[in-house]
């Protein structure tokens, strides 16, 4: 069916270029089990609104960082530089337009001292290749097919089953 509805194209046009991203994100190690929920829940929900899927949460826990880290504001104790970090991954498929969404809402959040989204590469990534004289899979097929036919082959000379 053709919609005209101009809502329902932009969220159509938003879900044909799908990426792969992983959101890496530095929290304080201070910061409350509550509050990067509501944050992992917050990131997802824009995700989902922009017509994508959140593929995996993962939390590395608390680890040392590789310096002192800055908060944008003090805590309540008065701490604006971190010595250790809490290190959360979030998978997810979603358009460049849903990315940006998410990075904004992100950085709106006092708990998190550094974030990082990246395109990641899976091995889909390569079978999708048009051009199949750069895809490694198509070739490494290719090669097996014409080993097997040079193993089918007989060779001249010799006669199978031939009695002597």
């Amino acid at each position: 069916l053709f919609h005209s509805d101009p809502l329902f194209l932009s969220l159509r046009l938003s879900t044909l270029n799908m990426v792969f991203y992983e959101c890496l994100l530095t929290a304080k190690n201070t910061a409350h089990f509550n509050t990067l929920t509501s944050l992992v829940k917050n990131v997802s929900h824009k995700v989902v609104e922009g017509g994508g899927i959140v593929r995996s949460i993962r939390n590395h826990g608390i680890r040392d960082l590789p310096h002192k880290f800055r908060a944008k504001f003090p805590d309540t104790q008065g701490n604006r530089y971190y010595k250790k970090g809490r290190f959360i991954s979030i998978y997810y498929d979603a358009s460049p337009l849903t990315m940006r969404a998410v990075e904004a809402s992100i950085s709106l959040n006092d708990c998190v001292l550094r974030q990082t989204h990246l395109k990641t590469r899976s091995k889909l990534d390569f079978v999708n290749v048009r051009n199949e004289k750069k895809n490694p899979y198509i070739l490494k097929m290719k090669r097996q097919e014409e080993e097997e036919e040079e193993e089918e082959e007989p060779i001249e000379g010799i006669q199978e089953g031939a009695d002597a």
